[in-house]
């Protein structure tokens, strides 16, 4: 008995499983696409995607780094940068924020070594900080990108 029920299981799925492959193969005929209407959704994702945020721009700022010692010079970091933000109102909101923005350029980098600074991996560290404590202090993803436009260590 339980011979027969294990036969008639096993015929049940053999049948299925051949009937799903003859539906895939045979029946089922995948539509041909449409070079035309593919090329004209592409474009209208892409332009969706490729039209420029409107940055805001952090005009020349001088940051003095902090000393460690009393003997050494005094250096300082000389910059531009243009934040790219996720949204088209985020220039805005930074702009209405600069005072907290400037501040956090100025404490960040401050706190940076300048020998370190000199690196591409440093200021690769200094836009992941000032990125991430920017978002931070005003409570929302606002910055995506940051550009150092000028950027010199004396």
């Amino acid at each position: 008995m339980v011979q027969k029920i294990i036969i008639a299981l096993c015929l049940v799925f053999s049948l299925a499983s051949t009937g799903v492959f003859v539906y895939s193969q045979v029946v089922f005929k995948k539509p041909i696409p449409n070079d035309e209407k593919e090329f004209a959704a592409m474009k209208v994702e892409n332009k969706k995607k490729l039209t420029p945020i409107e940055g805001y721009k952090i005009k020349k700022i001088m940051i003095n780094f902090e000393q460690e010692t009393g003997k050494e010079k005094m250096r300082y970091l000389n910059l531009e940068a243009l934040l790219v933000p996720f949204k088209e109102d985020g220039a805005a909101i930074l702009e209405d924020n600069q005072a907290i923005v400037y501040d956090t350029f100025m404490t960040v980098a401050s706190k940076m070594n300048p020998t370190e600074l000199n690196t591409i991996s440093g200021k690769i560290i200094l836009e992941n900080r000032l990125r991430k404590t920017i978002n931070e202090r005003l409570h929302d993803e606002i910055v995506r990108e940051i550009f150092f436009q000028h950027f010199m260590i004396q």
